[in-house]
C-alpha cells in the first residue's frame, strides 16, 4: 500500500512539473523579465506594446503601470523601456504620461511611422477620452497629450477600448502608406473598428464597426490579398464560451467582412487577448489555451501559412506548445528587422493581480 501511494505522489509531483515549466528557450535567444511587479512605484505593469524602430537593433516597449492595485480602473500611467542592441540590454524605466489625477487609463497602443521614425501613443482615459502622444525617434522625450476625443468617439459610443497590441504601417502601393490601430467600443453598435492616418499622423479616423457586433480587443496584419483583423469574441450566445474572430479587409482596413469565428483552432476558451501577426506568408496567434472557463494559462503560439492571403490551417509552435503554463493573460509579438529569423514575444506572466507578475519578453525562431 506504501509503496502505491508513493508511485502515485511521484507521478503526481512529475505531472505537476511538467505542467507548469516554461519551454526550453535556446541559450543564444532572449528570455527575460522586462517589467516586475511591484517595483519602481506600481503594482503591477500590464498589456505590452513592442516596436522596431528605424536603427536596426532599436526597440521600444511600452507598458501600462498600475499605482493602486492591478484591476482594469484605478489609476495608472504609461511606461517605457528601450534597447539599442535587439534586446541585450535595456534602459531603466521611465515616464511617458503621469495620469495626476489618478484616473484609469485604457490600454496604451501605439504605432511608429516607418518613413519618419514618429511614434504616435492612443491612451483611453477613463474609456471615454483619446490622447494622442507623439516621440521623434524612440527617445525619452513625450510630446504634450493631444485631444482627440470630439473626432474618434462617434455620438452613442459608450465606452472605448484601443488596441491592445501596437498597430502596423500598411503598405498602399506607389509610395503611400496607412498607419493603423485596431480599437472597439461599447454603445449603439458594438463591435471593433480600426483608426488609421494617411497624411503621417497628421490627422485620424475611424474605420467602419466590423458586423455582427461583439468583436473586442483586436489587431491586424497585412498580407498581398489585403488585410486580416484577429479578435476576441465578447460574447458568443451559440457557445456560451470564449472565442475568437477572424475578418477580412480589401480596402486597407477601413472596411472588413463579417467577424468569422467557425473552426478557429480550438476558440482557445481562456477568455483573453491575443497577440497577432504576420510575417513572410505566415499567421502568428499568441494567446492563453485553456480548456473552456478555467481561467488564462498556457501560453502558446499557433502559426498558419497564408493561402492566397488568408488563413489556413494552424499548427502549434514546438517551441512555444505552451511556452508557459502557469498563468499568463495579455501579450504582442514582434519581428526584429535587425535579424529576420527570430520574433520577440512579451507577456503577462505570473500572479499579475497581486502584483507577483512580470511582463516576459522572450525571443523565438522563426518556423
Amino acid at each position: 500500500m506504501m509503496a502505491t501511494v508513493k508511485r502515485v505522489f511521484l507521478l503526481s509531483l512529475l505531472y505537476a512539473c511538467t505542467l507548469y515549466a516554461s519551454s526550453d528557450v535556446p541559450d543564444d535567444l532572449l528570455d527575460m523579465d522586462l517589467f516586475v511587479g511591484s517595483s519602481d512605484g506600481y503594482s503591477c505593469f500590464r498589456l505590452p506594446n513592442l516596436l522596431q524602430m528605424r536603427d536596426p537593433g532599436h526597440l521600444v516597449a511600452i507598458a501600462q503601470g498600475h499605482k493602486d492595485g492591478c484591476s482594469d480602473d484605478g489609476w495608472m500611467d504609461a511606461v517605457m523601456r528601450s534597447s539599442k542592441d535587439n534586446g541585450r540590454t535595456w534602459s531603466n524605466m521611465s515616464l511617458i504620461y503621469a495620469n495626476d489625477q489618478h484616473q484609469t487609463m485604457g490600454t496604451p497602443t501605439a504605432v511608429v511611422d516607418p518613413s519618419t521614425d514618429k511614434i504616435f501613443l492612443f491612451l483611453c482615459v477613463n474609456f471615454s477620452q483619446v490622447l494622442l502622444l507623439t516621440n521623434e525617434g524612440g527617445g525619452q522625450v513625450w510630446s504634450a497629450p493631444r485631444d482627440l476625443t470630439k473626432s474618434l468617439v462617434l455620438p452613442g459610443w459608450s465606452k472605448i477600448f484601443y488596441g491592445t497590441q501596437q498597430g502596423t504601417a500598411l503598405n498602399m502601393g506607389s509610395g503611400k502608406q496607412r498607419l493603423i490601430i485596431c480599437a472597439n467600443h461599447h454603445g449603439d453598435d458594438n463591435g471593433a473598428n480600426t483608426v488609421y492616418s494617411d497624411d503621417h499622423g497628421l490627422t485620424w479616423k475611424n474605420g467602419q464597426t466590423v458586423t455582427p457586433g461583439n468583436l473586442g480587443e483586436c489587431s491586424v496584419a497585412q498580407t498581398n490579398a489585403g488585410v486580416t483583423m484577429y479578435a476576441r469574441v465578447v460574447y458568443d450566445d451559440s457557445t456560451d464560451r470564449p472565442r475568437r474572430a477572424l475578418a477580412f479587409s480589401s480596402d486597407f482596413g477601413h472596411s472588413f467582412t463579417p467577424g468569422y469565428t467557425a473552426d478557429f483552432p480550438g476558440n482557445p476558451g481562456a477568455d483573453s487577448e491575443g497577440a497577432f501577426m504576420e510575417i513572410d506568408g505566415k499567421f502568428f496567434v499568441g494567446s492563453p489555451w485553456g480548456l473552456p472557463h478555467e481561467g488564462r494559462h498556457n501560453y502558446t503560439i499557433l502559426v498558419s501559412e497564408a493561402v492566397n492571403g488568408r488563413v489556413g490551417t494552424w499548427t502549434t509552435l514546438p517551441t512555444a506548445a505552451p511556452l508557459y503554463a502557469g498563468q499568463a493573460e495579455y501579450s504582442t509579438m514582434a519581428v526584429p528587422t535587425a535579424e529576420n529569423t527570430t520574433f520577440f514575444v512579451i507577456y503577462e506572466r505570473g500572479d499579475i493581480y497581486n502584483g507577483k507578475g512580470v511582463l516576459r519578453l522572450t525571443q523565438l525562431a522563426l518556423p
